[in-house]
């Protein structure tokens, strides 16, 4: 059932507030993010449910304190953009008890400053619907931020097109896929151990691994689904190798690279260097120039990655007649969509 226009006011009056009260965006960026057509439509918003204007709630607002909220919030992106095929990417590698995909809907658990936090993402008009529990409030913009990221929603798409566009390989492949991410990660440390897990494995064998991993060493934050927190580095790393349903070797993997990232010694967001990372990863016991590169490309956001040794994109480069031995340099900088798009071929 759809709420009523009467909730929906409410609802985005609220977030306005929270907005408010926790941000500097400027007024027109925030009465769109909350949901307004205009600036106009804010005012007339806040001053119906708080009886003031949203100069003088800013003005007047208390120092952020820590309380929960639940805001939705519209998130834009440039143009063209195929969300439904990120968030069923986004789906069919979903940890079950941290994530879950269910018509069109995307939602999962992850870390924030003060607290955890939910989210629930799905298509709107022109942008993307972002529903966010907060443990704290003045995480809003912080978790928006790593949202962003994960869906990659400010990609220069309109370049990625048109470069990708031009290839006599990629062409069709685009021209069927306009506006293709390269999604990211909200959890920099969880998506390295994704990529660990996933190494040799189906995506469905590596789901049912890391669920686990979730259930058993993770922590319970939400009440419904999902409602697990991924484990962090230092939980991980101070487990016993042999309580992970893993061979031995590639939970020793696991350890040391929670070790590392607990320590500081791996900082793998992406505001981190990005040639020197990939060479910490790549001296780790058990990770291959694969799994390097999967990181590089998910957690540290690098949208010039080709992974050309992975089977499912190897397998879509024969069908195409494509050549990947010399690293495609023709298709830089843009190679991570490229791996995307190959991936998507093979569907």
């Amino acid at each position: 059932m759809k709420p009523d226009a009467e909730t929906c006011g409410e609802t985005r009056a609220q977030t306005a507030r929270v907005l408010l009260e926790t941000t500097d965006m400027p007024m027109d960026v925030l009465s769109s993010v909350a949901g307004f057509a205009n600036v106009r439509r804010l005012h007339q918003a806040v001053g119906e449910a708080f009886a003031t204007t949203p100069a003088r709630m800013r003005a007047t607002a208390p120092t952020a304190v820590a309380e929960p909220a639940t805001v939705t919030v519209l998130l834009a992106h440039s143009a063209p953009m195929d969300l439904d095929a990120t968030l069923a990417f986004l789906g069919r590698r979903a940890i079950p008890g941290v994530e879950t995909y269910e018509s069109g809907r995307y939602t999962r658990t992850l870390r924030a400053s003060g607290g955890p936090a939910r989210i629930r993402l799905s298509a709107a008009e022109g942008a993307v619907a972002c529903r966010v529990e907060l443990t704290d409030r003045r995480d809003l913009v912080t978790v928006m931020s790593r949202v962003r990221r994960l869906l990659d929603l400010d990609a220069d798409q309109s370049a990625v097109d048109a470069l990708l566009g031009d290839d006599p390989v990629l062409g069709p492949l685009v021209a069927t896929r306009p506006g293709l991410r390269s999604p990211g990660a909200v959890d920099w440390f969880e998506m390295a151990i994704r990529a660990v897990v996933g190494q040799q494995i189906s995506v469905s064998g590596a789901r049912t691994l890391l669920g686990r991993i979730a259930a058993e060493h993770g922590s319970r934050a939400f009440d419904g689904q999902p409602d697990q927190l991924f484990p962090g580095p230092a939980q991980l790393a101070a487990i016993d190798p042999a309580a992970l349903p893993m061979p031995r070797s590639r939970a020793g993997t696991v350890l040391a690279l929670a070790e590392a990232c607990a320590s500081g010694d791996l900082g793998l967001d992406p505001g981190s260097d990005g040639q020197s990372e990939h060479a910490a990863l790549l001296a780790l016991p058990g990770v291959g120039r694969w799994t390097a590169d999967y990181i590089r490309m998910r957690a540290m956001g690098d949208r010039d990655v080709l992974l050309a040794t992975d089977l499912g994109v190897r397998r879509s480069a024969e069908e195409l007649g494509a050549d990947l031995s010399d690293g495609c340099p023709e298709w830089a900088p843009w190679r991570s969509y490229a791996t995307h798009h190959l991936w998507a071929a093979g569907h």
